[in-house]
């Protein structure tokens, strides 16, 4: 769960996303570091919801 939640953060819809049945290791491959995942996309969306222009 530790390692879990260093990963996510705690947060509800981020962690529904992970299957409690595979590795973390695992669901990190899938979830987070894999393009068209649900989690890839997530960094550069928080960026544009906080800054007006994310290239500065």
């Amino acid at each position: 769960m530790i390692q879990v939640y260093s990963v996510l953060g705690g947060i509800p819809a981020y962690l529904e996303q992970f299957d409690p049945d595979i590795d973390v290791a695992t669901n990190i491959e899938r979830h987070v570091l894999s393009k068209g995942a649900s989690l890839y996309e997530e960094p550069e969306s928080l960026l544009k919801q906080e800054l007006r222009d994310p290239s500065t």
